[in-house]
């Protein structure tokens, strides 16, 4: 009998010794939003908006002062024809994230498109829409955008 208590015992703090305390995951860090992140945020959503109700004004105006300012509202129309044959109209679109990236500034919308196919149903695709910012003489300008 003292033996079996003698074992049950021993096999106890055995068990008891072979415990380890498993660490916390490390919470990960939220990145910091530069404190003019909304600005350059608005500038993609009235990109898109702009796009989408096809105001070529609005469209030309965030595009002052950067490479793409010369875009005629013919080059507007064209590219609106083929992203509207393409893919559809955009019924709605969300900021996603900014990519970590040197020297300029890269912003990721979701764009839900909708288009009728050739059966007559509706089709929904999704779409990133990336927006590249700069900064020129202190001001944020527009250098690229577009869909992937």
């Amino acid at each position: 009998m003292k033996q079996i208590l003698l074992f049950f015992f021993l096999l106890g703090i055995a068990l008891l010794c072979a415990c380890a305390v498993i660490p916390e995951k490390p919470v990960a860090e939220t990145p910091e939003i530069p404190a003019d992140t909304s600005a350059d945020i608005r500038i993609g959503e009235r990109l898109l908006a702009a796009i989408q109700t096809d105001d070529f004004k609005a469209f030309r105006a965030c595009l002052a002062g950067g490479p793409a300012a010369n875009l005629t509202d013919r080059d507007f129309r064209t590219s609106r024809e083929s992203i509207l044959s393409q893919f559809g109209v955009i019924k709605e679109f969300r900021y996603l994230t900014e990519l970590q990236t040197p020297s300029v500034r890269n912003l990721l919308w979701v764009a839900a498109f909708e288009r009728k196919g050739g059966n007559g149903q509706n089709i929904r695709q999704e779409l990133l829409f990336r927006l590249v910012l700069g900064t020129l003489d202190g001001r944020t300008i527009v250098l690229s955008f577009g869909f992937l």
